[in-house]
């Protein structure tokens, strides 16, 4: 039986973002800068400035910090093939995807509305991802019986880390959507625009406020929602 998506409360989103923000400190006091929550605003704050300045010097440094920022988010761990294999250039291809001049307008997402209408280029900048760590997997795994294709958490991750124009489907995050009916899989072969959309429906009516990208006070909600 299909179940309706329900929507985020305005007070317990305000309470999680809060409760998000309020952890580095918690943890490490007037060091909280320290903390690797603040991965995410090192690497957005790098991606923007190659971004708007077109500075083909600086690609590499970028690719660099986002395999640091993929590692503080355990995207560098265990057996994963980024770990195992390969050194941070890997992501050199990733950074010639990002900086294609038709995903710019992914930067600005201002509102919920803009965001639904530009759901379809979000998976295309999703899919892009994709192919090419699928490519660059494709060499190890002709040797080795491993899979070529990367998750749905490290693409994610890469698109909230620069452009904050959608949430990272961490295991925290893909709990807390099964809380509100709202599907997780990214991939679907039919209705793909489906997953997108119940996020929308999930967060239109919520004010956002505050420095940070709607979104990632959406990732931020999230991954601190506490299941009832």
């Amino acid at each position: 039986m299909k179940q309706n998506v329900k929507k985020y409360s305005q007070k317990e989103f305000e309470l999680n973002v809060n409760k998000f923000l309020k952890e580095p400190f918690l943890k490490l006091g007037k060091r909280e800068k320290l903390h690797r929550y603040f991965s995410w605003d090192i690497l957005n704050e790098k991606f923007k400035d190659v971004l708007n300045s077109g500075d083909a010097s600086k690609k590499e440094v970028l690719s660099l910090h986002i395999s640091m920022y993929l590692a503080s988010w355990g995207m560098y761990r265990g057996s994963t093939k980024l770990l195992k294999y390969f050194n941070f250039k890997i992501n050199k291809s990733v950074v010639e995807i990002l900086l294609k001049s038709k995903y710019k307008s992914l930067e600005n997402i201002k509102s919920m509305n803009d965001y639904k209408d530009k759901i379809s280029l979000i998976i295309e900048l999703y899919d892009d991802i994709k192919i090419n760590y699928n490519n660059e997997f494709n060499s190890i795994s002709k040797n080795e019986n491993v899979s070529n294709s990367p998750t749905d958490t490290l693409i994610t991750k890469i698109i909230l880390g620069t452009y904050a124009c959608f949430p990272a489907y961490d295991t925290n995050v893909k709990a807390s959507l099964r809380e509100f009916n709202v599907s997780s899989n990214l991939e679907l072969k039919k209705n793909r625009e489906k997953p997108f959309l119940d996020l929308y429906e999930m967060y239109k009516d919520i004010e956002f406020d505050g420095e940070y990208p709607i979104m990632k006070q959406i990732d931020m909600s999230l991954f601190k929602y506490e299941k009832k």
